[in-house]
């Protein structure tokens, strides 16, 4: 259930940035398909989600090598937004 309402959060974009706070704890999550939904999540609302940057690099570390793929995936995609720095 976690991680449906991660992916649906993420499908609204931008303006689900009010709920950034709870994917960022999603990313911290026990399950690893929930913290691979909630960095996908993050992808998709963008510069909204410029508050989790540190969250996200952290995530690079995550033990689970399909997480530190979609937040890397969630990072490059907000690069090639044009959002220096990623996210921004």
């Amino acid at each position: 259930m976690v991680r449906s309402a991660a992916s649906a959060l993420g499908a609204i974009g931008g303006d689900a940035k009010t709920v950034v706070p709870a994917l960022i704890e999603a990313l911290q999550h026990a399950h690893a398909p929930v913290r691979r939904s909630a960095a996908a999540a993050l992808g998709r609302i963008g510069a909204g989600a410029k508050a989790a940057l540190p969250a996200l690099r952290h995530a690079l570390t995550d033990p689970d090598e399909s997480v530190r793929s979609d937040v890397a995936a969630a990072l490059l995609k907000s690069i090639r937004r044009g959002e220096k720095g990623g996210l921004q």
